[in-house]
């Protein structure tokens, strides 16, 4: 019991970490944003890179806080029955969900992103735009972090919802 708590622990840990500190690029995102506008109405020109820079930010701040969003039960949520439950349900519901639909898709994800990350990576691979962004590859590399967060913090899902049955039971 005490290790599941540990693992908990460590698991909500590093998802607190990377979420507020990647939660820090929605005000690089607004500050950007809000250049480019003014930029564009004022002198009537914006750069391929500017614009290229938003969408990577936005995306980059989607993948990184994906797991931080999890732990704190933050993504959208059909509760018509859930809602409704006793916290044992909830928990067999949460255990069941996470091995069943949210470790398979992470999984799967993690897998198929990997050839196309590590491919982007050996291209060295840059914008399209002649005036984009270099190091495309390095802004694709979230779509790792994006599974891997998810997957730790399924680990603690799965170990606070196993905590939670077991205290049921006794």
């Amino acid at each position: 019991m005490q290790s599941l708590h540990k693992l908990i622990k460590a698991c909500d840990y590093v998802n607190e970490i990377v979420g507020k500190t990647f939660s820090w690029l929605a005000l690089a995102l607004v500050i950007t944003t809000a250049y480019t506008v003014f930029e564009r109405y004022l002198f009537g020109s914006s750069e391929a890179w500017q614009n290229e820079l938003i969408r990577f930010f936005h995306g980059i701040l989607f993948l990184s806080v994906a797991g931080y969003t999890l732990k704190y039960d933050g993504h959208v949520r059909v509760d018509v029955f859930y809602g409704n439950f006793s916290e044992r349900k909830k928990a067999l519901v949460n255990l069941i969900g996470t091995i069943f639909l949210l470790f398979p898709f992470a999984l799967t994800l993690l897998y198929l992103a990997w050839g196309f990350v590590s491919n982007s990576w050996q291209l060295m691979e840059g914008s399209r735009e002649d005036n984009g962004l270099p190091g495309v590859f390095i802004f694709k590399s979230f779509i790792l972090l994006f599974c891997i967060t998810l997957i730790i913090q399924g680990i603690s899902i799965i170990s606070d919802s196993i905590l939670r049955l077991k205290s049921w039971q006794k």
